[in-house]
């Protein structure tokens, strides 16, 4: 059946199973767990260091969840990120989030965090905002800045 209703979802799950792909790149066998450096966030919750040297850092962000109105949204925006050793972005995935329907949950969209991809501490801070989601946006931005600072404490950085 033609149903041009679907085409939408199916090309978001299906971008969601290519962004679930790429960390699926790094089997368990490949990860090792790193204790959290003194100075990490509590809203870091886990870092791996892969075989081949890169990082992936799942931090929590506080987008409109927290610090919205408490009526529409609740909840941190979870964020998995792969990167390289030396900072910049391999992969970017929205892991959860409970933000604003039709507004803020767009952070979940591929065509949202995909943007980060490529990225770096120097940089990533020009990705597109939503469309009437500033502190979503802002939210994930800090949860993406947190991903740096892990990163850079992991390597023995200023604490």
């Amino acid at each position: 059946r033609n149903d041009s209703r679907w085409v939408p979802l199916v090309a978001q799950r299906i971008a969601e199973i290519k962004a679930e792909a790429a960390f699926a790149v790094y089997k368990a066998s490949e990860l090792t767990q790193i204790t959290l450096p003194e100075g990490a966030s509590a809203n870091v919750k886990g870092a791996w260091q892969t075989a081949s040297g890169n990082y992936v850092i799942e931090v929590q962000a506080a987008g409109y969840g927290i610090h919205g109105d408490g009526y529409t949204a609740s909840g941190y925006i979870t964020i998995k990120v792969a990167l390289t050793a030396d900072g910049k972005i391999i992969s970017t995935y929205t892991v959860s989030q409970n933000e604003t329907k039709n507004y803020g949950d767009a952070c979940a969209n591929p065509e949202f965090y995909e943007q980060f991809n490529g990225t770096t501490v120097e940089n990533f801070e020009n990705v597109s905002n939503i469309s009437g989601a500033t502190i979503t946006s802002t939210g994930y931005k800090t949860g993406i800045q947190l991903v740096f600072t892990t990163l850079d404490l992991i390597k023995g950085g200023a604490q």
